[in-house]
């Protein structure tokens, strides 16, 4: 069933990582050639095979066969020259797992509220358009001077008589949603665009590391990176040919998204070994991301539960304890 899956992928750089990270540094190229024919086409392992007998190393090889991605190949064939290619997958591996984990604590993150919320409309729908008919008749054989309705109450009649105009305002919310959370790099609230452009940092520093790690040069590394922060990597690109320090490049157009601290690791990762410089800087900002995670995570559960407790204050308390209120001034 995996084989068929993995038929459908026009890359398989995951599957060749997870077989060049096990324990493989003593087998021939052939040898772990053969072995990757369990995760990918055996006509592209064939393909892999001939090139490797042709003399070609074995990411060119997977690259040419177009079994990898050139973004992995651009990091496979640097470090396989120098005899490094286990330890550096290995590595690899480690970053993209943490990296894809946080991806999806973001994720969740923003999902939980969302489906709360989701929940929240599907209550007031069955509240406005399965309960309220029913209890209608209750209500309008209420006395006039007897009905303890709120202000409000009258809106609520109206919108349950009118399905199109409640669809409408839930597509509203759900597009206000969509363009906040698309737009939320942008978002004039400091805290919001303070973390977005955190979780920037770590994917761009990791990105950094890898590609040290791999031998590429600052130029290359820079040019591989295409993640959310582009405009200002092609910035210190231009800098770079225009003659600027790498050091006064990245402080220049990062300034204003990196603290003092950052800006200091970045100085002693370019005067001394980029590689250990940006794995400190990447390790520390994942440490630190994840902290602020957990207060991002509550900030947006709490916004939720607010939000929810609103709707149930205007619907039940617009409907439900009126009628009750009511009948009990009744019975007196």
């Amino acid at each position: 069933m995996m084989k068929g899956i993995n038929f459908l992928k026009k890359y398989h750089d995951d599957e060749v990582t997870e077989i060049l990270a096990r324990g493989m540094k003593k087998l021939t190229t052939l040898e772990i050639v053969d072995a990757l024919r369990d995760v990918i086409p055996e006509e592209k392992a064939d393909e892999v095979e001939e090139y490797v007998r042709r003399g070609q190393y074995l990411s060119e090889a997977l690259y040419n066969a177009g079994v990898i991605s050139e973004d992995l190949y651009t990091y496979l064939v640097s470090v396989e020259r120098t005899r490094t290619l286990p330890q550096f997958v290995i590595e690899r591996k480690r970053v993209k797992d943490e990296v894809n984990r946080i991806k999806r604590e973001v994720l969740v993150s923003l999902l939980i509220p969302a489906f709360v919320l989701f929940f929240s409309f599907v209550a007031l729908y069955v509240t406005l358009y399965r309960l309220y008919p029913r209890f209608k008749p209750l209500m309008e054989a209420i006395p006039p001077e007897n009905r303890n309705f709120p202000f409000y109450f009258q809106y609520i009649d109206m919108l349950s008589q009118n399905k199109p105009f409640f669809f409408l305002l839930v597509g509203t919310f759900v597009l206000l949603l969509y363009l906040f959370i698309k737009n939320i790099k942008n978002i004039p609230i400091p805290f919001i665009k303070k973390q977005v452009y955190e979780y920037y940092k770590l994917l761009f520093y990791s990105h950094l590391y890898l590609s040290f790690m791999a031998k590429l040069t600052e130029i290359e590394a820079l040019q591989r990176y295409a993640g959310a922060l582009k405009e200002e990597v092609k910035n210190i690109i231009e800098d770079l040919r225009a003659g600027v320090s790498i050091i006064d490049a990245f402080v220049q157009n990062l300034s204003g998204k990196i603290d003092k601290i950052e800006k200091a690791m970045i100085v002693s990762a370019f005067r001394g070994n980029p590689e250990e410089g940006f794995k400190d800087l990447y390790e520390d900002k994942l440490f630190t991301f994840q902290i602020k995670l957990q207060v991002i995570k509550t900030v947006l559960e709490v916004t939720a539960i607010i939000v929810v407790a609103g709707i149930i204050f205007f619907i039940y308390g617009g409907i439900f304890i009126p009628i009750y209120t009511s009948i009990m001034d009744l019975m007196r």
